[in-house]
């Protein structure tokens, strides 16, 4: 699947913003969630929440992407956080040893209360 869509819901504070991407992120479509990420930096919320719950496949550059949009968070004392992994996912940043750089959760009522998994 070549195709991806993008969701993006904000709470009532505005300091949470839920980025919601559907398919794949690969060379093809990278761009298009990068561009949503850098429209989103530009309104410097304190935390994106990626849910991932309908994501298909994510190639390393697009787990790349993650990892610095979570760096450039950090450094704004924000924070990138992942939110239901569907099991390819959470495979992937295994295999790639990343998934312990980001706050995973299953919903966001775990954001509100700090865990993480």
């Amino acid at each position: 699947m070549n195709e991806l869509a993008i969701t993006v819901e904000r709470t009532q504070s505005g300091d949470i913003v839920v980025l919601k991407p559907t398919g794949s992120i690969n060379s093809s479509t990278i761009a298009k969630l990068d561009a949503a990420i850098v429209d989103l930096l530009y309104d410097e919320p304190a935390t994106i929440v990626l849910d991932l719950s309908a994501m298909d496949f994510i190639s390393s550059s697009g787990a790349e992407l993650l990892l610095g949009t979570a760096q450039t968070l950090r450094e704004k004392n924000g924070d990138l956080v992942l939110m239901n992994l569907s099991k390819l996912v959470n495979d992937i940043f295994d295999v790639l040893n990343i998934k312990s750089y980001f706050r995973v959760i299953k919903d966001l009522s775990d954001l509100k209360a700090g865990v993480k998994s």
